[in-house]
C-alpha cells in the first residue's frame, strides 16, 4: 500500500513475518472468523479484535473446491459498497490464477531438479549426461551429501514434513552454492540429497566438504 497511515501492528507483523502472527490466528479461530470467511462467497466484515487489531474486510481465494488463501484489507468506517465488494471478488479471482500458475511452474522446476539429482547419484551414463547439463565445463568428480531432520528436536519437529524438508533443501543448496555454484539438491522420502560437482580438486578432499556442512548445521 502507498499509505500506511491507517495500518496497525497486526499488518506490520503479517507483512514482515509473511504470515499471520500465531496469537492473532488463534484469536480469530476462537471468534469463528475463519469459519465465516471460508463459508462465504463474498467479502466478510471482521470486527476489531480485543487485542487492538482494527476492523478488516476479508475475502477467500479459491479455485474450484481448492482453498488457496485469503485477501485482507483494513476496513473504513463505512461498509463496502457494491462496487468495492465486486472489486475484491475480482481481486481474489486474479490472485487464484496467479497462485495456480506459480504452483505449476514450481512443480515443474522441482520435478526437473529431482530427476537431475536422481540421475547424478545413480551413476553411470545417466549421471554423466546430467552432470554435463548442470556444469558445462569438464566435471572431474563430485560428492553427495545426505541429510535427515531429527524430528525429536524442537526445530526438527517444525520441519518434520514434506514442505519443511523442501525448505531445508532450498536453504542447504543456497548455502552450498556460495562455494559450488552448480550444487543441486532434492528430497527423496524423508532424506535430502545434495550433489556438489567440481572441476578442480578442492572438493576431492572430503574434509573440506565436512567443514562446510558443519558450518551449515
Amino acid at each position: 500500500s502507498a499509505d500506511q497511515e491507517r495500518g496497525d501492528d497486526a499488518r506490520k507483523a503479517s507483512v514482515l513475518g509473511q504470515q499471520v502472527p500465531r496469537h492473532l490466528g488463534a484469536e480469530m479461530v476462537r471468534l469463528g472468523v475463519f469459519q465465516r470467511l471460508y463459508s462465504s462467497s463474498r467479502p466478510i466484515q471482521v470486527d476489531p479484535l480485543p487485542s487492538g487489531v482494527r476492523a478488516r474486510v476479508a475475502m477467500q481465494i479459491r479455485a474450484g473446491s481448492a482453498l488457496l488463501g485469503s485477501i485482507w484489507a483494513i476496513a473504513g468506517d463505512e461498509p463496502l459498497s457494491e462496487a468495492q465488494e465486486e472489486a475484491m471478488i475480482q481481486a481474489a479471482h486474479t490472485a487464484a490464477g496467479a497462485i495456480l500458475q506459480g504452483r505449476v511452474a514450481a512443480d515443474a522446476v522441482q520435478r526437473m531438479r529431482t530427476a537431475t539429482v536422481a540421475a547424478l547419484i545413480g551413476g553411470g551414463q545417466p549421471a554423466r549426461a546430467a552432470a554435463g547439463k548442470v556444469h558445462r565445463a569438464r566435471v572431474r568428480g563430485g560428492c553427495v551429501i545426505a541429510a535427515r531432520i531429527r524430528s525429536s528436536d524442537r526445530a526438527g519437529a517444525e520441519l518434520d514434513s514434506v514442505a519443511g524438508a523442501e525448505r531445508l533443501a532450498s536453504s542447504l543448496v543456497m548455502y552450498l552454492r556460495a562455494e559450488c555454484a552448480t550444487a543441486v539438491a532434492a528430497v527423496f522420502n524423508d532424506t535430502i540429497y545434495a550433489v556438489m560437482l567440481h572441476t578442480t580438486d578442492f572438493y576431492a578432499d572430503v574434509r573440506s566438504v565436512q567443514r562446510l556442512i558443519r558450518s551449515f548445521v
